[in-house]
């Protein structure tokens, strides 16, 4: 076992009745050991086990009360971070409560408006509203004099506070702003190479940021719409060459939402997934870009309906994971019409799809045995109402922007 020492900070000298400058023996992990991180979990888990609540399989930081197989309650981590939801008219929940209560007490618990992880959370009776403004209005532009060309070598300085400044967007975008993800995801690409047209965009991207600061993602109720009949929706595409090396860009969009938005019907949804990154082939058509992006896509909605086949209550079997992701309906849309055509064929297409390229056919192959096991459905939208092209496409303005402002959409 190791020997740690340190020299406690005058308040904890006092508290443990020891003389300051004194050194003492550390005997169980605290702030600022590497391993303290992971002995905290261990420590919450164990706990929540001894209460009878059990660790979810999709998310190891997310446990669940179930009383006679019912969700009762929901606490999950962010390292020393908990967001706690329960049904307060459940004894068995109340009393597994207190006792977390008990259990971690270093500051005053908080309800309806807190902080958590830099955004300020709001319950309201529509739902959750999540500020970002404050954060976003610490966004630094950077300094780059009027005369410098647009193909003019960033100074090291300037490379410093370009990082700073797409890091802080990044984080933003990450959790509350997927119209800015893409944007961000192609400056961030051209750090090492950057000039003054990079310096300038970005400086736009920050401009930008402090507009839209009061434009968030927020968490609409589903009125009327019970647990088991939510579904999710993955919107996908994909803009091939588009980077400055010539790679390709892929995005996703996936949402919950009620049965009425497959039947046409202007529907409440909530985001609750998005991504715009560098696709990881190289791609030699649209159609190839289009492929890798539905791939990712319809991965993360699989695992988004598994998260929430738990968080209702049903037991996972990895094994047979395809029975769970039956009984949650699963829908993935796409701009791509000869992608679409390959889908709907399905089982009547020709070798290889009739493709050119074979590593994207069999990639094709291999996400139409997965929505086949899933039962998942695809459907065809036009460009303008596919929510994602926002995650792929420098864009000012899209049908995505409309969605986080009204919560409301209709797939047609």
């Amino acid at each position: 076992m190791r020997q740690v020492f340190a020299l406690p900070v005058p308040e904890l000298a006092q508290a443990l009745g020891v003389p300051e400058g004194r050194a003492v023996q550390v005997q169980k992990a605290c702030y600022g050991l590497v391993n303290a991180p992971a002995e905290f979990y261990r420590t919450v888990d164990a706990h929540l086990l001894s209460c009878g609540f059990e660790r979810l399989v999709t998310d190891p930081c997310a446990w669940r009360l179930r009383v006679r197989g019912v969700v009762v309650g929901l606490i999950t981590a962010h390292v020393d971070d908990f967001l706690v939801c329960g049904n307060e008219s459940s004894a068995e929940w109340v009393e597994a409560l207190h006792g977390f209560y008990a259990r971690f007490r270093w500051s005053p618990w908080e309800h309806s408006r807190f902080l958590h992880c830099g955004v300020d959370m709001e319950c309201t009776e529509e739902g959750v509203k999540m500020h970002h403004d404050k954060y976003c209005e610490g966004l630094q532009q950077i300094d780059v004099p009027a005369s410098m060309a647009d193909e003019e070598p960033a100074t090291p300085t300037q490379v410093t506070e370009l990082r700073a400044l797409l890091g802080g967007a990044q984080w933003r975008a990450y959790n509350t702003a997927p119209q800015h993800q893409a944007k961000v995801g192609l400056l961030l690409s051209q750090v090492g190479k950057a000039n003054g047209r990079v310096l300038r965009e970005a400086n736009k991207l920050c401009r930008e940021m402090h507009q839209g600061r009061f434009k968030s993602v927020n968490v609409h109720l589903l009125d009327g719409v019970a647990m088991k009949d939510v579904q999710f929706v993955c919107w996908t595409d994909a803009a091939v060459a588009n980077r400055h090396d010539l790679s390709s860009t892929g995005g996703y969009v996936i949402a919950a939402t009620g049965p009425s938005m497959t039947q046409g019907q202007a529907s409440k949804l909530t985001l609750v997934s998005w991504r715009s990154a560098k696709l990881p082939r190289v791609c030699r058509s649209s159609l190839s870009a289009e492929i890798q992006a539905f791939s990712e896509g319809e991965e993360e909605l699989m695992y988004t309906s598994l998260a929430w086949a738990e968080l209702r209550g049903l037991d996972i079997d990895l094994q047979k994971v395809t029975d769970t992701l039956r009984l949650v309906g699963g829908v993935m849309v796409t701009d791509a019409k000869s992608l679409y055509d390959v889908i709907r064929k399905d089982d009547l297409n020709t070798a290889a799809l009739g493709m050119k390229d074979k590593y994207s056919a069999l990639e094709v192959m291999s996400v139409l045995e997965r929505l086949r096991r899933a039962a998942t459905t695809t459907r065809w939208v036009n460009s303008d109402a596919q929510l994602a092209d926002a995650m792929t496409k420098w864009k000012a303005d899209s049908s995505l922007h409309t969605v986080i402002s009204s919560g409301v959409w209709t797939l047609v």
